[in-house]
């Protein structure tokens, strides 16, 4: 809900980004699939009667991180019509085979809780009533253990395992190419784990929130005796993405994660976080959840001979006004330091980043211009500016530094290099 929050302030405050939603239908479209997934939930259950009152819950919830968020489903909820309250487990009691808050019988808990099965005396009255299935918990217990138990990782890499339960060959590759390899730790392969844990990352098996995690590289031999003894797995390490952002003006490489929100099946919702660390965060200035935007259509899928519909082309501009393309490869292995080019060293451009409408492979239509500064070293390694501050605020409006604009006739040559005939 924080990420439908922002992606309503992008597009409110940068025109740029309008229709390039990480969901199907934006915001709304996100907002209506949630209560669609808590429909779902509740008819699954096997109810038929319209759901009229929700709990969300959590301990202390007023004094969680994440409580704005709470406030956001609530409104979402009522919005709809179905009462919702925000509770501790220790607000609820089970009486005559109901689950009552307030004295006020419930229909569905949202279980925001991380005592993932209800272990702790807080949650008796709610386990007490999911064990005589008068409530509709979601998630539960069961869901935790089949789909979220870290213990899963090791199925899901388990080839012998996979193919023993008649998991089909093609869904056992994809497995194998997208979900690192992932063993339990014990006394028989510690040893083996410790020799080779620069290339791990440890993680208990019923840990939340990067709780507990700790890259191979970064252990001290105190806290491998704890992990030894302390139900974790081992997972192959993942360099995490990195992106370079401008900031005060310098530019600093941050780290991040995309996460997608899915339900049955279908994503929901894409979004990232942005961070600095071992583990993703809320604490790294300048970090937390970004948006995720959404560029061109998909692919068909395997068999398809369909060209991307949409591609980008990006033009560097000199004080002259002369115009060149830069090839959109060659300007992504810059961006990425992946590469260097001696023919620009040493010189500033405006940098121009045209998203394009393709037919039968030939652009046809501009969908959205971007703009800024670019310089590059000595050495031809790629740096991005910031344009000339006006009236000592940065001169830039979203993804457009209005200093880098280019003057009608430079558009032209944009035009002429992009649309002319072969």
């Amino acid at each position: 809900m924080l990420n439908v929050l922002l992606a309503r302030a992008q597009r409110s405050c940068c025109s740029g980004v309008v229709g390039l939603s990480p969901g199907q239908d934006g915001p709304g479209g996100f907002e209506r699939s949630i209560l669609d997934m808590f429909a779902q939930e509740w008819s699954t259950s096997g109810e038929q009667r319209p759901l009229t009152r929700v709990v969300i819950l959590d301990e202390s919830p007023q004094a969680q991180y994440l409580y704005p968020e709470f406030l956001l489903f609530q409104r979402l909820f009522e919005s709809a019509g179905i009462d919702c309250l925000i509770a501790d487990p220790a607000d609820l009691a089970f009486h005559n085979e109901s689950l009552l808050v307030d004295g006020k019988p419930v229909d569905l808990v949202y279980n925001r809780l991380t005592d993932f099965y209800l272990e702790g005396d807080n949650c008796s009255a709610l386990r007490s009533a999911y064990l005589a299935d008068v409530v509709t918990v979601t998630p539960h217990p069961q869901a935790y253990a089949l789909y979220a138990d870290k213990r899963r990782l090791v199925d899901l890499t388990n080839a012998r395992f996979l193919e023993e339960i008649g998991v089909d060959q093609q869904i056992r590759t994809v497995l194998a190419q997208y979900v690192p390899l992932t063993v339990p730790v014990g006394h028989g392969n510690a040893e083996h784990l410790w020799q080779n844990r620069r290339s791990l990352f440890f993680k208990p098996v019923s840990g939340y929130g990067s709780r507990g995690a700790y890259r191979g590289d970064k252990l001290t031999k105190r806290v491998w005796e704890e992990i030894v003894g302390g139900n974790y797995v081992a997972q192959s390490l993942v360099a995490p993405g990195e992106r370079r952002i401008v900031a005060d003006p310098q530019v600093r490489s941050m780290k991040f994660d995309l996460r997608a929100y899915a339900y049955a099946g279908e994503v929901q919702w894409n979004a990232a976080r942005v961070y600095q660390g071992q583990t993703t965060n809320f604490r790294t200035e300048g970090g937390g959840f970004a948006p995720v935007f959404t560029l061109g259509e998909e692919e068909e899928r395997a068999g398809s001979t369909e060209q991307r519909s949409h591609a980008s082309f990006t033009f560097l501009l000199d004080e002259t006004g002369a115009v060149e393309e830069l090839p959109h490869p060659l300007y992504l292995a810059l961006v990425r330091a992946e590469m260097a080019t001696s023919k620009l060293a040493g010189k500033r451009f405006r940098l121009a980043d045209w998203y394009v409408a393709m037919e039968d492979g030939h652009p046809s239509e501009v969908i959205r211009e971007l703009y800024g500064w670019v310089a590059f070293d000595a050495d031809g390694a790629y740096h991005p500016e910031v344009g000339p501050p006006e009236n000592g605020q940065p001169n830039s409006i979203g993804n457009v530094d209005s200093s880098a604009l280019p003057t009608p006739e430079e558009h032209d040559r944009i035009e002429g290099l992009l649309f002319q005939s072969e």
